[in-house]
């Protein structure tokens, strides 16, 4: 299993998480049905109505972009929100 870091800026703010998988592939989605800072209390400002079902309706492994210049960092966006949302990640070494 390999960690990946997920950096989601949405509405002015970011938010870190992490998510352990057999493949890069399965991250995102993996990621996205995890994330559930939009259904606690103290986020739920914060983000739009049906956050996180939106967010999972955005993921296109076709839309997924390497970055150049960057190993093992990807980024895409999620169309699917009503605001403008820019999702990156990268594989992250443990100790």
């Amino acid at each position: 299993m390999a960690l990946y870091t997920f950096f989601l800026e949405y509405e002015g703010g970011t938010y870190i998480s992490q998510v352990k998988v057999s493949k890069k592939e399965l991250a995102p989605k993996a990621w996205a049905m995890q994330f559930d800072l939009p259904s606690r209390k103290r986020y739920r400002k914060f983000f739009e109505p049906k956050f996180q079902e939106k967010l999972v309706e955005s993921l296109d492994l076709n839309i997924i972009i390497a970055l150049e210049n960057v190993k093992n960092t990807w980024s895409f966006s999620a169309y699917r929100l009503d605001r403008p949302a820019t999702i990156h990640f990268t594989k992250t070494v443990e100790k």
